[in-house]
């Protein structure tokens, strides 16, 4: 079941409530964009793998500070690692979560963690685009914020996050780091010989997706040249290839923080240039272009 593969959980502003956005809603036969405008808008954070609610709530209280609707959106790791098929199910529950809340139609930006966001944010991105899928155009993406992503799939890398999630002994991390490590090794090789999907094509796909994602928004790369998971020149090339779409790209680069680690470091910096991002993508559009 999808709602297990994944935690969800949303903040309203307490000055309103789940009900009362519910009873707004249901005044009208439908909504369209232009009257999204005056709807609460909305930040969906999703999370990178091992991370837990109690991380990403440092990261909304910013958000919820401005009387933002705030979702919190955390993968199993297990999914994100060894069932990379799944997570277009967990997408997919997620989208309901979306629906019963009542808040597809709000204004939305994306606030994407390392590679594992990236992995749900690609999967949402596909479902609203796809004029096949009932999810086809479900919500209203004014940006998108990359923290620590997008970067390519670097096995090494890959085996590095994963050892970060878990909290065992340190011999008992490295032995299922060395696991992992002949997983994805074994997994590669038979995706290059085998005309076949197996569970972990869309992994290796990754990078190449977000750079070729759909999404006309503008976005904003906060990375490091000391993030030793996710390269800096990856976010680079990234930047690169969706500046060459012709969409606002923003970027801040620090040289000492690592992985997912910038609002720690640098938190006021941090804080500022995601309020002042969020502010411009829910504003005007003639705003969003002085970004």
């Amino acid at each position: 079941m999808a709602e297990q593969l994944f935690k969800c959980s949303i903040q309203f502003p307490e000055n309103r409530s789940p009900n009362e956005e519910e009873d707004e809603k249901n005044s009208f036969e439908i909504i369209h964009r232009s009257e999204a405008e005056d709807l609460p808008p909305v930040v969906v954070l999703l999370g990178w793998a091992g991370c837990q609610e109690k991380h990403l709530s440092k990261y909304a209280a910013v958000y919820e500070k401005k009387g933002f609707i705030t979702v919190k959106v955390s993968m199993q790791s297990q999914a994100l690692f060894f069932q990379s098929h799944k997570v277009g199910q967990a997408a997919e529950g997620f989208l309901d979560v979306l629906a019963e809340n009542n808040i597809t139609n709000n204004p939305l930006i994306f606030h994407v963690f390392s590679n594992g966001g990236c992995m749900v944010y690609n999967q949402i991105i596909a479902l609203i685009n796809t004029p096949e899928s009932p999810n086809y155009n479900k919500l209203f993406v004014r940006g998108v914020i990359f923290d620590s992503c997008p970067g390519k799939r670097r096995i090494l890398n890959a085996v590095k996050a994963f050892m970060t999630t878990l909290h065992f002994s340190t011999i008992f991390r490295y032995l299922l780091g060395f696991c992992l490590l002949v997983y994805l090794f074994v997994t590669r090789i038979l995706l290059r010989l085998l005309p076949v999907d197996i569970g972990s094509e869309k992994g290796f796909q990754l990078f190449d997706s977000i750079c070729e994602d759909p999404t006309e928004c503008p976005q904003l790369f906060l990375y490091s040249t000391s993030d030793q998971v996710i390269f800096a020149e990856d976010v680079e090339e990234a930047m690169a290839a969706r500046k060459e779409k012709g969409l606002m790209v923003k970027s801040i680069c620090w040289d000492d923080s690592k992985h997912v680690a910038h609002f720690k470091e640098h938190p006021e910096v941090y804080a500022k240039a995601c309020l002042d991002f969020a502010a411009a993508c829910f504003s005007s559009h003639d705003a969003v272009a002085k970004l």
